[in-house]
């Protein structure tokens, strides 16, 4: 054990220690006080504790071990604080208490419990997560960039819609242009401080960003005003298109033709030559495979770009943020056509918003105008009804199908919210699925032994009740 003099003298060069640490007097008086370490602290304690007890005695290498995974991990914390003082003592009370079958009852109980609330929905998260990413999930390719909020979402596509009614918006590229013109006018500071005097001079505009400002911004984002860096909204389609004429690629779909043809020959007996009929099928056989090899590798080449693009963006958003950080702060709203703030977004940082904007260029609009073969943007005239199909169709043809699963017809922001919602809930509605299940098959464990419907809490409520 720690003798008295030892924890006596420990205490006493604390002290020393915090007196030197204290401040002198400044014109006759003392500064503001300011909280200080206290004297008898934690990491003291556990010093003390260990130079007592000893770090390799009884059961202080568990301690230990059992601290240092509190310290590193959350959920390791999460687990050992309910094992260690729900599941255990409650199990070691009951089987006191009231016998074995109580006991077992409440371990069931408390077990499934810290499972289901600990490990089970993040589990199915990453395994949802990790789903997204194989094509037959994913027939879209969409990165995790595109997950975009619900309200910023629609209040981009609202913008989208109402820049393709407007009677001078005939092209592609003055889409693109109108929609970020309009995106960056509508910002507007929400602190009020380009109303006060002395910052009035800064905020010309009065918290807005102008059209001038704004129509300059928008020529960063398109790539037509130098910004030093080379970076700017990309057209991934472009460099998808681009990439999957490299050798590397044209061999791998040549290769899962030629696997395929294999396979073919193999199930009509081995023939070395086709009759007229086999050659037939087997060149419709031939086209669905090309097809599917040549979108398996257009989807591995896209995930790889946008993962490369997010990995390098980096300074072109900062430079953004600097610019427009001139005339806004960073606290603000985005404005309707009828200049109210839209009440669903509610008040957002500056940064994320012009991130948000940046991803919803490359992950929606540009794919939706993209050449499906070419991935060219080129300035043609704007066809209003292919661009709603590409973003708001619902695919599918059963309830289900357009409302709630993912479906390789649907526009992008329907592909989107479906996917969604398909991982957010998905992984939720299991969870809960199971741990009612755990609650059933417990009360049936607890009624075959008991041969009551009653659990053992509630009998022992009975007996007393007698």
């Amino acid at each position: 054990m720690i003798s008295h003099q030892t924890l006596q003298y420990t205490l006493s060069l604390r002290n020393a220690q915090l007196i030197r640490q204290l401040p002198e007097k400044k014109h006759g008086k003392w500064p503001r006080f300011q909280a200080a370490t206290p004297i008898v602290s934690p990491s003291l304690l556990g010093s003390l504790f260990r130079q007592g007890v000893g770090a390799n005695h009884g059961i202080m290498p568990y301690f230990q071990n059992a601290m240092s995974a509190i310290e590193s991990d959350p959920i390791k914390g999460l687990i050992i604080s309910d094992v260690g003082g729900m599941v255990l003592p409650r199990t070691a009370i009951e089987a006191a208490k009231r016998g074995a079958v109580p006991a077992r009852e409440t371990f069931f109980r408390e077990v499934t419990g810290t499972i289901t609330n600990t490990f089970l929905a993040g589990w199915l998260g990453f395994i949802a997560a990790t789903a997204f990413l194989l094509k037959r999930v994913n027939a879209k390719a969409m990165n995790f960039r595109a997950w975009i909020d619900s309200e910023t979402l629609n209040s981009f596509g609202d913008i989208v819609k109402e820049v393709a009614r407007r009677p001078d918006v005939k092209t592609v590229e003055s889409l693109r242009e109108e929609f970020l013109k309009t995106v960056f006018s509508r910002l507007e500071s929400t602190d009020n401080i380009p109303n006060l005097k002395e910052y009035r001079f800064l905020f010309p505009n009065g918290g807005r960003m102008g059209e001038r400002n704004a129509q300059r911004l928008a020529a960063q984002y398109l790539g037509r005003e130098s910004t030093g860096f080379p970076q700017r909204v990309f057209n991934v389609e472009k460099r998808v298109a681009d990439k999957i004429r490299l050798p590397q690629y044209c061999e791998a779909i040549d290769e899962a033709v030629k696997a395929a043809y294999k396979r073919f020959a193999g199930l009509r007996g081995g023939a070395q030559s086709l009759s007229n009929l086999q050659s037939q099928l087997w060149q419709k056989t031939a086209f669905k495979v090309k097809r599917e090899a040549f979108e398996k590798q257009k989807h591995f080449i896209r995930m790889l770009e946008t993962q490369r693009i997010q990995k390098e963006e980096k300074f072109f958003l900062d430079r953004a943020y600097r610019y427009a950080k001139g005339v806004l702060t960073d606290q603000l709203f985005l404005v309707g056509p009828d200049q109210k703030p839209i009440a669903g977004m509610g008040v957002r940082n500056l940064q994320e918003l012009l991130r948000k904007t940046k991803y919803f260029m490359e992950e929606y609009l540009n794919r939706a105008l993209a050449d499906p073969i070419t991935g060219e943007i080129s300035n043609k005239t704007l066809d209003k009804g292919l661009l709603h199909r590409r973003l708001f169709a619902k695919g599918g043809k059963t309830w289900f199908q357009k409302n709630v699963l993912p479906h390789v017809d649907d526009g992008l922001f329907s592909f989107a919210y479906k996917s969604k919602y398909f991982i957010v809930l998905l992984p939720v509605v299991l969870t809960v699925g199971l741990g009612c299940t755990m609650v059933v098959v417990n009360n049936w464990l607890t009624r075959r032994k008991l041969g009551n419907d009653s659990f053992p809490g509630e009998l022992a409520l009975m007996d007393k009740m007698r």
